[in-house]
């Protein structure tokens, strides 16, 4: 199941390298189609409050898909479908944590710390980048600059959070960086998906987009599913 996913992620970039048209919008959809079909296969079926979190996240996102394949007056509601799945991912980052550390005592110092200061440094860099004059002269300027910074917030706080989990672990098992490397990889796809909607066009940009989304994605999920065995 997991060669289908990475196949289907494969699909959709080379449908975007070679602009293939009629087969980009399908395959953009099956890609998240396969990974919601892989947790399913993952645990058996069997949905509980986190996995059923875990899944809304993943339908928000592709929904998010749908609208962005849309036309332009689509994008604030792409925009909103991928802010509520950050959200759903967020709340189970606090869920899962709860249940392995009392979140008001001192063993969350140091993870959150050391989490604040990546945290920090990623909001110095995306606010160097975007300005609101990058976005004011499109349609609903004003708005799309709100939300745009509303969504920066809640995506580096996702990110935080990863990290934060992260450090609560024990050990250094490579396959448990799986959920911080997802949070970075999102950062970084929707930070390269704005600049190169608002700022300059990137060269191969929407390639670089769809990779780095994808496996932020995987790597989420990938992520979420080792831990909640642990």
């Amino acid at each position: 199941m997991t060669l289908l996913v990475f196949a289907g992620f494969l699909l959709d970039w080379i449908a975007v390298a070679f602009n293939w048209r009629k087969i980009k919008p399908i395959a953009k959809v099956l890609a998240m189609v396969l990974l919601i079909l892989w947790t399913l296969d993952n645990v058996s079926w069997a949905i509980n409050p986190s996995i059923m979190l875990l899944l809304l996240a993943q339908l928000s996102g592709l929904l998010g898909d749908i609208f962005l394949l849309l036309s332009h007056r689509w994008f604030l509601p792409g925009l909103g479908a991928f802010l509520v799945g950050h959200l759903f991912y967020i709340a189970l980052l606090i869920i899962n944590m709860a249940f392995i550390v009392d979140l008001s005592s001192n063993a969350l110092i140091y993870p959150a710390v050391i989490a604040a200061v990546l945290w920090g440094f990623a909001l110095r860099i995306v606010y160097s980048i975007f300005k609101q004059e990058h976005f004011i002269s499109h349609r609903n300027g004003n708005l799309l600059w709100v939300l745009v910074q509303l969504y920066i917030w809640v995506l580096s706080g996702l990110m935080f959070l990863t990290f934060v989990r992260f450090f609560l672990q024990q050990g250094f098992d490579r396959t448990l960086w799986l959920l911080p490397i997802g949070g970075l990889l999102f950062l970084i796809s929707d930070t390269l998906l704005a600049y190169d909607r608002f700022v300059s066009r990137i060269n191969r940009g929407q390639l670089w987009v769809h990779m780095t989304y994808h496996l932020a994605q995987f790597c989420l999920a990938g992520g979420f599913l080792i831990f909640r065995q642990m």
